[in-house]
């Protein structure tokens, strides 16, 4: 997970926590289940609880409930009962429109977990979005909605947002543009490379030597179009480029699957750059393939001071199936001084295969004393038999 997932999860958790917190009545009702992708939920001691084993009337009356925590519970229910069945599509959709509540409306809308008739939802989703008056919580929980369900006609949606994002408080700073960028992202569709090659431009309001190019930059790598490499490009030689960033850069390249870029690439596995640079450099080359990075992935899994990247150099290698490779694949396996460089080595060379990989493989089944190493040994001469 990079940096950037790693921010945003804190910041979905720290949301979704403090939603229930002021809510909750923590005497009587428990709210740890009510995020969880299931049913449960529970009530207060003066109503029977509600979960999976509750009858449709008792979830379809919470729905209309003056607790919010009691409309979420039944909501999630319902939702869990439908199923491809749309019986009950009407009743929820309505309930998601309409509800007022700001994390009563991010939680109904974290309940849509991507599947298929969750597209159903999406006019619902789209008017919360567009609805000026939605808290923080209803944005977020709607965005992440959208993104699992990943239809294009959302795109447009975030892109009208975003050009009104000076009005809007939800917008203001990282905490919600970034979670607009990832919804974006897991939409995965070309269509949203306009509205994130402008955002990259945008100065963040409390760092203005900084751009939103940071967050751009992931979305980019997990739309994976090659239309987008422009954009990571100018991120990747932009001032100011913090270390993570530049990180994230490269594997958006790698994942784009430009080959002409592994040459942009090739000097960011220099041992002088940032570790996370090199490692991303490696992994990138690694989803490549362009022949003229097999030596820089030699050089670096042969002598990097990254065991990190020296194993992801490895795993590139392998991936090129190129017997060229074999040789220092095995010197690696017999002679890195870390476990799990050497299995991947191994893993390596039970993919290209041939009589030297056997050859070699053999000769570590002797002398290897870590486990994990030698079962990787072993799988790996299953393979080439």
């Amino acid at each position: 997970m990079n940096r950037f997932k790693l921010i945003l999860s804190v910041l979905i958790f720290s949301t979704i926590f403090w939603g229930v917190a002021a809510h909750a009545d923590p005497p009587s009702i428990g709210t740890s289940s009510m995020f969880s992708q299931t049913c449960t939920a529970h009530f207060d001691h003066s109503v029977r609880n509600l979960d999976c084993g509750a009858s449709e009337d008792e979830a379809r009356k919470a729905l209309s409930n003056p607790d919010p925590m009691k409309r979420v519970a039944g909501f999630r229910v319902l939702k869990s009962r439908m199923g491809t069945k749309v019986e009950e599509e009407p009743l929820l959709f309505h309930a998601l429109q309409n509800e007022q509540d700001d994390w009563a409306t991010g939680a109904m809308a974290n309940a849509l977990r991507g599947e298929s008739t969750d597209r159903l939802f999406l006019p619902a989703l789209h008017s919360i979005l567009l609805d000026n008056r939605r808290g923080p919580q209803s944005v977020i929980g709607t965005l992440y909605a959208i993104g699992r369900i990943g239809d294009s006609s959302s795109v447009q949606v975030i892109a009208r947002i975003l050009e009104r994002a000076k009005e809007s408080s939800v917008l203001n700073g990282t905490y919600g543009v970034s979670s607009f960028t990832h919804a974006l992202g897991e939409i995965g569709s070309p269509a949203a490379l306009p509205v994130l090659r402008k955002l990259a431009l945008v100065k963040v309001p409390d760092a203005p030597r900084y751009t939103y190019a940071y967050l751009v930059v992931d979305a980019l790598g997990m739309i994976g179009d090659p239309s987008g490499v422009d954009i990571a490009l100018s991120v990747l030689k932009g001032p100011h480029i913090m270390d993570h960033v530049e990180a994230d850069a490269i594997d958006s390249l790698g994942n784009m699957k430009a080959t002409w870029t592994a040459g942009i690439i090739h000097p960011y596995l220099n041992p002088q750059k940032d570790e996370n640079a090199r490692i991303a450099a490696a992994g990138a080359l690694g989803k490549l393939l362009n022949p003229g990075s097999l030596p820089y992935l030699v050089r670096a899994v042969q002598s990097d001071d990254s065991w990190e990247v020296r194993r992801v150099a490895a795993r590139g290698l392998g991936k090129f199936k190129s017997f060229d490779t074999v040789e220092s694949l095995g010197g690696v396996l017999l002679k890195d001084t870390h476990h799990l460089v050497r299995q991947t080595a191994a893993q390596a060379l039970g993919v290209i295969g041939g009589s030297r990989s056997k050859t070699i493989l053999k000769s570590a089944l002797i002398s290897e004393k870590n486990e994990m190493v030698f079962s990787a040994i072993r799988v790996s001469l299953e393979l080439i038999r």
